[in-house]
């Protein structure tokens, strides 16, 4: 075997995501995107966007069994919850029931959501009835090429996924989630729970079709 060396040419990688610029167009101050990968890394943010925002600058939460926003010291009912474009009352699990504008436990995985804004002022005009902050939401779209299948389990709940394409064109896909609350299942291994206690019991099923229409208005 005869020894032969050759130079390759560097690569290089940049990450084209800036945090401080939104996806909302008019959006000019007091804005970010709310990246699910940074939901996942951050320590006690449980998967939640609503904990995971209380680590940004001039946001708290309400305390540290709910998932409250409290933005420069306004009330956590000031907050506007928005879902793909339409406006919502709190997405989380009782909510209500230790402060207004916050709930226990989100509502949607982590294994749907996509980038999102997040607003601590300044809101563009088609945002209303808000005082405090906005959060716009938004779900990703499915897998429109191949199936995937995915599965996981915490603390939150034991989930299952799936996404793929509606047709062989890839002009269409699906996304859906179910979760079911993890102490549901365990809580009769446990004797103290048979008694009376509280046991968060809850069950989630979140799901997104996407279907191009190009130029055309469905």
């Amino acid at each position: 075997m005869n020894e032969r060396v050759s130079e390759l040419d560097e690569v290089v990688v940049r990450s084209s995501f800036r945090k401080d610029r939104p996806i909302n167009s008019m959006a000019v101050i007091s804005a970010r995107t709310f990246s699910v990968e940074e939901a996942r890394q951050y320590a006690g943010s449980m998967d939640d966007p609503g904990r995971m925002a209380g680590y940004f600058a001039g946001v708290t939460t309400a305390g540290i069994n709910v998932n409250a926003i409290v933005v420069r010291g306004n009330a956590s009912k000031g907050l506007l919850w928005r879902f793909e474009g339409v406006d919502i009352p709190v997405p989380g699990h009782f909510s209500g029931s230790n402060v207004a504008g916050g709930g226990g436990l989100t509502m949607f995985s982590s294994q749907l959501l996509a980038n999102s804004d997040f607003y601590t002022g300044g809101f563009p005009a088609e945002f209303g009835n808000a005082t405090a902050g906005v959060f716009d939401m938004r779900l990703r779209n499915g897998n429109n090429r191949k199936y995937e299948f995915a599965a996981q389990a915490g603390v939150q709940g034991i989930e299952a996924a799936a996404e793929g394409p509606l047709n062989k064109s890839g002009n269409g896909s699906f996304l859906v989630n179910y979760r079911y609350s993890t102490m549901a299942l365990v809580c009769d291994f446990f004797p103290e729970t048979r008694e009376g206690a509280e046991v968060p019991v809850y069950q989630d099923l979140s799901f997104k079709i996407n279907l191009p229409a190009g130029d055309r208005i469905l």
